[in-house]
């Protein structure tokens, strides 16, 4: 959020403590930049990859504002078109190492 650019190959990984890999909803709210977000399960399976998700404008209205899910334990964002640039699509393994929830 707030975030006005994202360079090449750096992102945002989000983990959750419950390592559940269930479904997960993503929103846009003050996102400034358009992005992909991959759905990765606990054993690092890419389920599902939301590409190029338009980012949304200060004080949009909640109901216009982008949101899209997935099942996973993790979240990735990366800048929009990065998913493809790195070659990563569904059914994807993506080796992630153990990372503390904060």
């Amino acid at each position: 959020m707030g975030v006005r650019t994202i360079p090449p190959n750096e992102g945002m990984i989000f983990a959750y403590p419950d390592a559940a890999n269930v479904p997960r909803q993503f929103w846009m709210k003050d996102t400034l930049v358009p992005l992909d977000m991959i759905f990765v399960t606990s054993g690092g399976v890419v389920t599902e990859i939301a590409e190029n998700v338009p980012a949304s404008k200060p004080g949009e209205a909640e109901s216009r504002i982008a949101k899209r899910e997935g099942t996973g334990r993790y979240v990735i964002e990366l800048r929009a078109g990065g998913a493809q640039a790195a070659g990563v699509e569904p059914g994807s393994r993506l080796i992630v190492p153990p990372i503390a929830a904060e």
